[in-house]
């Protein structure tokens, strides 16, 4: 297997800015709400204070999982709290010489828990949800 130098010993965090208590749960038309207690998971889960620790474990890089839904309050607009966080996140793993690896869980048209659903899954065959996809990346780059 090929090595990619500054991604050989790394771990993920999950259940930061992913939508960690909503899978299968809600309406789809109600699962873009946010709550007050949602932001005050996404505003202190993770901090800089576990971004050291990891560093310090030897690790070179961090997978962070995040979702569509969390960073997106509406079509082509998106929550700055969340992308204030990220650019945080960031921030931190320059400041401890960690790489990061971005994993986009659910994206529009594209959700991983339920990958065998061809209708809900059409990312690569829907105009409009290609759109937004790129359109979320250019927002996060």
């Amino acid at each position: 297997m090929k090595q990619i130098k500054g991604l050989q010993k790394g771990m993920g965090i999950g259940g930061w800015l992913t939508n960690y208590k909503r899978f299968n749960v809600l309406p789809q038309d109600k699962r873009l709400k946010i709550t007050i207690g949602d932001m005050e998971h996404f505003e202190s889960y993770i901090t800089e204070k576990d971004v050291a620790y990891i560093a310090s474990l030897g690790m070179d890089h961090i997978r962070l999982g995040f979702d569509q839904i969390v960073l997106e309050e509406s079509p082509y607009k998106y929550r700055e709290k969340i992308l204030y966080i990220l650019q945080e996140f960031v921030g931190w793993c320059k400041k401890y010489n960690l790489n990061i690896v971005l994993d986009l869980h659910k994206a529009p048209g594209y959700d991983f828990n339920d990958a065998g659903n061809k209708e809900k899954n059409n990312l690569f065959n829907n105009a409009y949800c290609q759109k937004l996809f790129i359109e979320l990346w250019n927002s996060i780059s």
